[in-house]
């Protein structure tokens, strides 16, 4: 299950966006189906900006599986514990692969981030931000007191995912804030019960405007954490059709792992929040044929199921990454795009960065593309 295991980082505000709605960051429900009408991945599509990954002996890139964008800048991770920095128009920069046992050396990257020309690294295993120019050199590294799912920045502090993982009994709270020094100062989004469940590599932090959005693995709520304070921003309301509804499968996860692929509810749930619309990629079972994803409208709640069929019944590979500006940042493989652009008017293609199609289809790296969608999906 590739798509399951994406980090995905990023999202940013656009002044049309915030007008549309009037009190975007007060909670709201949307109950949501998973039967929604279906609609062509291009007949949503409004225009796309393409950006070729330039390849090079050291930036070959197999995928995209984890992406963090600040200052002009994107950087990579492979999967392979592998970062690879571009510019915004897709020119490789440098490649990092520090992974080892050496005290200078990560162990994995679990999440990691960009602040100015620094890249900082959450190595989960030895409970370690480590801390490299863009080129790999090493910098320095601080140690994290609370071995955290992931670690995301919080201005001058971090924030600790716990992931439903509790310190004691008494401190079961997904949320830890750190002050600069990494001194615990406050938890927030308490939970009952733990989930005996395997996890997965996803980050559930994403940035949003000057804020930051957070949604544990196995929830259906989104939160909105504004320095120290954390609330509810939405709730992706599946109603029965939610597989963790059922509490007993909290409690018993080996009973969950056979329950899941039987009875085809929804059990992983994700959302790429944009000021706007929400991308959502949910899962109704371990196999491919139960990927799903959806498009909704904050403003109206309209919802669609996005079908991405191609013309020969295969399925596009689009992997949602973060909002900027409106727009949708994806990553694809390049025949999946080819396809894409064949069946949209030549109007609605941009290639950034000088690239020509055919350069970027014969390419073996993955490419970025900006998608922004009709705001009409009838």
């Amino acid at each position: 299950m590739v798509g399951l295991t994406i980090f995905f980082i990023g999202c940013s505000e656009n002044k049309s966006d915030n007008s549309a709605i009037a009190n975007k960051d007060e909670f709201r429900v949307f109950d949501l189906n998973i039967e929604s009408e279906k609609v062509k991945i291009t007949d949503l599509i409004d225009n796309v900006e393409v950006i070729q990954l330039e390849e090079t002996s050291d930036g070959l890139i197999g995928e995209v599986r984890q992406l963090f964008y600040d200052q002009n800048k994107f950087v990579v991770n492979d999967g392979a514990d592998h970062l690879y920095v571009y510019t915004d128009e897709g020119e490789f920069i440098s490649k990092v692969d520090r992974k080892g046992g050496g005290p200078i050396e990560y162990g994995a990257i679990q999440s990691f981030w960009l602040k100015r020309d620094t890249l900082l690294i959450y190595d989960i295993w030895r409970k370690s931000l480590k801390q490299y120019d863009l080129y790999g050199t090493y910098l320095g590294e601080v140690r994290v007191p609370i071995r955290v799912s992931h670690l995301y920045p919080n201005d001058t502090e971090y924030i600790g995912d716990m992931d439903r993982a509790s310190l004691a009994t008494d401190q079961r709270f997904n949320l830890i804030f750190f002050d600069h020094n990494f001194s615990k100062v406050t938890q927030s989004v308490p939970f009952k019960d733990s989930i005996p469940f395997p996890g997965l590599a996803k980050n559930n932090f994403d940035l949003y405007g000057n804020k930051v959005v957070y949604k544990e693995t196995f929830g259906d709520t989104v939160y909105i954490i504004d320095g120290r304070s954390t609330s509810p921003l939405l709730k992706l309301n599946f109603g029965e059709e939610y597989f963790w509804n059922d509490t007993e499968m909290i409690r018993d996860g080996n009973r969950a792992l056979i329950e899941i692929n039987r009875r085809e509810k929804v059990w992983y749930l994700d959302a790429e929040v944009g000021s706007r619309k929400v991308y959502i990629s949910v899962s109704t079972s371990f196999s491919d044929s139960g990927l799903m994803q959806f498009l909704l409208d904050r403003s109206t709640g309209d919802l669609v199921k996005i079908d991405l069929r191609k013309s020969n019944e295969e399925k596009y590979s689009i992997s949602p990454l973060m909002w900027k500006e409106g727009a949708l940042l994806v990553s694809l493989p390049t025949y999946d795009l080819e396809q894409i652009t064949q069946a949209l008017a030549p109007s609605k293609i941009q290639l950034r960065g000088g690239s020509n199609l055919e350069s970027i289809i014969n390419s073996e790296n993955p490419v970025l593309a900006w998608i922004k969608f009709n705001n009409d999906y009838q």
